[in-house]
């Protein structure tokens, strides 16, 4: 009986004075938190723009056979221009224009449309 009454007059102290504590603690970084808030925000839009980069150069595929004939030199636009130059350049311009015209209001589901037409029209016309 003696060691329940001992164990709960601990447990409830060091419960409820815990407790206290936390809260207080809690209430005291409320302000902290708050004047770090724009740089967390700012710090996770810099890994956001990361990700979203790293995603473009890895799934989105556009290249283009092209070439130029210089003489009796045939330079292919793709591997021995761009791609020298700044490895997936193509998908990030190609990127950069659909979020372009995303922010000015275009659908998506229009510049799905346009992309597949693209695609084929290109395919076809053998300059992608």
């Amino acid at each position: 009986v003696i060691f329940i009454v001992l164990f709960n007059v601990v447990h409830l102290g060091l419960r409820f004075g815990l407790a206290h504590y936390a809260y207080r603690m809690g209430v005291a970084a409320i302000p902290l938190i708050k004047a770090n808030t724009r740089k967390v925000g700012h710090a996770a839009s810099i890994v956001g723009m990361t990700v979203i980069g790293a995603l473009v150069a890895t799934y989105v595929r556009l290249s283009t056979t092209l070439e130029i004939t210089a003489g009796d030199a045939v330079v292919k636009l793709q591997t021995d221009v761009i791609d020298k130059l700044m490895p997936a350049f193509l998908p990030l311009v190609y990127t950069l224009c659909m979020y372009a015209l995303v922010r000015r209001g275009w659908s998506p589901l229009r510049l799905i449309g346009i992309t597949v037409v693209l695609g084929v029209v290109g395919k076809f016309a053998h300059f992608l």
